[in-house]
């Protein structure tokens, strides 16, 4: 029961920090890409060129500036430091509270139902993510050269094309993706394993 326990409390946690993860890479990716598209593909130049990126709050910047950031780059990654860790002790704790109270839930086949139904839900998205990049509305194969493509759901996951001839999987959204899958599908299979005891405890009492 203990052991269940901690496994409980370290996929809550491990889930959060794997889609923090994600959502800070993406963000660099992002503000990466605007920048680029606005300044070329030239060095930094000048005495304050370049941009700032993180989640929630902006608190990297990469580039060039006398001096950057300075207290209030610090203060804003200490903000994300304490969002990510608190968010992630929250998630662990309530998991473990509900892996606590509700072991008949688990061990009850409703819950395997759920789960499964969960996973292939985010499977569905994603096959549905990929195609939609490689094929029009009407069927037929896309053909653009040198066109940036990504997919993945709900974070992205591959990216390809452009003159640079990308094709490459963004590991932080393949991580963050399959932390959701397993976060939700827990959460989705006790909510139905809990529906399911509720109206059979029902229908028991209405007889």
């Amino acid at each position: 029961m203990k052991l269940i326990r901690h496994i409980a409390f370290l996929a809550g946690s491990l889930s959060v920090t794997a889609i923090f993860i994600a959502l800070n890479i993406r963000s660099y990716q992002i503000e990466t890409n605007k920048y680029y598209e606005v300044n070329g593909l030239s060095h930094f130049g000048g005495t304050h060129s370049g941009f700032s990126w993180g989640f929630p709050i902006a608190s990297f910047y990469e580039g060039t500036c006398f001096p950057c950031g300075g207290l209030s780059e610090y203060l804003a990654f200490a903000i994300n430091v304490f969002i990510w860790v608190f968010t992630a002790f929250v998630a662990g704790y309530v998991l473990k509270l509900i892996v606590e109270k509700n072991m008949d839930s688990f061990r009850h086949p409703s819950f395997l139902v759920g789960v499964c139904g969960t996973i292939f839900f985010w499977f569905f998205m994603n096959v549905r993510s990929a195609m939609m990049n490689r094929y029009n509305p009407n069927g037929s194969v896309r053909i653009c050269f040198d066109c940036y493509e990504t997919y993945g759901f709900p974070f992205l996951m591959h990216e390809s094309g452009t003159i640079a001839h990308l094709d490459q999987y963004i590991w932080s959204g393949v991580i963050a993706n399959i932390a959701v899958a397993v976060l939700s599908s827990i959460i989705v299979g006790w909510l139905v394993a809990q529906a399911y005891l509720f109206v059979r405890n029902q229908s028991k009492q209405l007889r």
